[in-house]
């Protein structure tokens, strides 16, 4: 690149002059044509955050409603153990008290 600025110093002198030419005519033209886009692209944007914090939400309510419906589960589970052991005593017990 820099060797090409001392070979050829007219081009880069009407490369440089057609730049700050046009300059002022393209970038305000150009701003004018993105400027109505942004808005809706910003707020598809937002839409689309905002779609994926509720789906993370959901994942995590359905997350913490299986971890409740497998606790409640374990939680029978041991209840219904116990109940079988006390009926298990008590038949012993029962048998124990008839012999006696």
């Amino acid at each position: 690149m820099l060797w090409f600025l001392f070979t050829r110093p007219l081009a880069v002198v009407l490369t440089v002059a057609g730049v700050s030419l046009l300059a002022p005519v393209i970038l305000p033209l150009t701003a004018a044509l993105i400027k109505p886009l942004i808005k809706p692209v910003t707020n598809l944007y937002l839409d689309i955050a905002e779609e994926m914090g509720e789906v993370a939400e959901e994942r995590e309510r359905r997350k913490e409603c299986a971890a409740a419906k497998e606790k409640r589960a374990s939680k029978k589970e041991s209840q219904d153990e116990e109940a079988k052991e006390l009926k298990k005593g008590e038949a012993i017990l029962n048998k124990v008290g008839t012999l006696l």
